[in-house]
Protein backbone atom coordinates (compact mmCIF):
# COMPACT_ATOMS: atom_id res chain seq x y z
CA UNK A 1 0.00 0.00 0.00
CA UNK A 2 2.80 2.47 0.96
CA UNK A 3 4.72 1.78 -2.38
CA UNK A 4 1.56 2.22 -4.03
CA UNK A 5 0.93 6.05 -2.84
CA UNK A 6 4.78 6.66 -3.24
CA UNK A 7 4.50 5.86 -6.84
CA UNK A 8 1.58 8.04 -7.41
CA UNK A 9 2.08 10.78 -5.03
CA UNK A 10 6.09 11.37 -4.50
CA UNK A 11 6.09 14.65 -6.58
CA UNK A 12 3.52 16.17 -4.63
CA UNK A 13 4.98 16.29 -1.34
CA UNK A 14 6.40 19.27 -0.22
CA UNK A 15 8.59 17.46 2.64
CA UNK A 16 10.09 15.00 3.87
CA UNK A 17 9.07 11.22 3.84
CA UNK A 18 9.19 9.10 7.01
CA UNK A 19 7.65 5.85 7.35
CA UNK A 20 7.50 3.09 10.22
CA UNK A 21 8.68 -0.38 8.21
CA UNK A 22 8.05 -2.49 11.45
CA UNK A 23 7.62 -6.61 9.86
CA UNK A 24 8.52 -5.24 6.11
CA UNK A 25 10.69 -7.05 3.71
CA UNK A 26 13.93 -5.23 3.00
CA UNK A 27 13.17 -5.18 -0.35
CA UNK A 28 9.84 -3.05 0.63
CA UNK A 29 11.95 -0.42 2.20
CA UNK A 30 14.97 0.24 -0.38
CA UNK A 31 12.18 0.14 -2.68
CA UNK A 32 10.52 2.92 -1.09
CA UNK A 33 13.65 4.27 0.00
CA UNK A 34 14.39 4.79 -3.94
CA UNK A 35 10.53 6.31 -4.14
CA UNK A 36 11.90 9.31 -1.95
CA UNK A 37 11.44 8.11 1.94
CA UNK A 38 14.26 9.86 3.50
CA UNK A 39 14.17 8.69 7.08
CA UNK A 40 13.50 5.18 8.40
CA UNK A 41 12.12 4.37 12.18
CA UNK A 42 13.87 1.45 13.72
CA UNK A 43 13.68 2.26 17.62
CA UNK A 44 10.86 -0.50 18.09
CA UNK A 45 13.01 -3.35 16.19
CA UNK A 46 15.98 -2.00 18.39
CA UNK A 47 13.56 -2.27 21.77
CA UNK A 48 12.62 -5.56 20.47
CA UNK A 49 15.96 -6.83 19.67
CA UNK A 50 17.31 -5.69 23.03
CA UNK A 51 14.67 -7.18 25.26
CA UNK A 52 14.86 -10.50 23.22
CA UNK A 53 18.42 -10.74 24.05
CA UNK A 54 18.09 -9.91 28.03
CA UNK A 55 15.18 -12.43 28.18
CA UNK A 56 17.12 -14.95 26.64
CA UNK A 57 19.95 -14.02 29.24
CA UNK A 58 17.64 -14.52 31.68
CA UNK A 59 16.17 -17.59 30.76
CA UNK A 60 20.12 -19.20 30.52
CA UNK A 61 20.91 -17.27 33.57
CA UNK A 62 17.69 -17.44 35.98
CA UNK A 63 19.46 -15.94 39.25
CA UNK A 64 21.95 -13.31 37.08
CA UNK A 65 21.31 -9.99 39.00
CA UNK A 66 24.07 -8.10 37.78
CA UNK A 67 22.81 -5.56 35.48
CA UNK A 68 26.52 -5.59 33.24
CA UNK A 69 25.84 -9.13 32.50
CA UNK A 70 22.31 -8.78 31.05
CA UNK A 71 22.12 -5.59 29.55
CA UNK A 72 25.73 -6.60 27.65
CA UNK A 73 23.64 -9.08 25.16
CA UNK A 74 20.78 -6.58 25.01
CA UNK A 75 23.32 -4.04 23.59
CA UNK A 76 25.51 -6.56 21.47
CA UNK A 77 21.88 -7.61 19.61
CA UNK A 78 21.24 -3.42 19.39
CA UNK A 79 23.92 -3.23 17.92
CA UNK A 80 23.88 -5.92 15.16
CA UNK A 81 20.78 -4.58 14.44
CA UNK A 82 21.73 -1.12 13.56
CA UNK A 83 24.48 -2.64 11.69
CA UNK A 84 22.15 -5.02 9.60
CA UNK A 85 19.57 -1.49 9.07
CA UNK A 86 22.50 0.75 8.12
CA UNK A 87 23.43 -2.41 5.04
CA UNK A 88 19.88 -2.68 4.55
CA UNK A 89 19.18 0.96 3.71
CA UNK A 90 22.57 1.51 1.51
CA UNK A 91 23.57 3.81 4.11
CA UNK A 92 27.07 2.18 5.02
CA UNK A 93 29.90 4.49 4.95
CA UNK A 94 27.82 7.46 4.71
CA UNK A 95 27.52 10.08 7.06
Amino acid sequence: MKQKILRKKRNHFACELAFNFIGSPDEVVRHCIDLGVCKVNVATELKIAFSDAVKHHFAEHPDANDPRKYITPGKAAMKKMVIDKIRMCGSEGKL
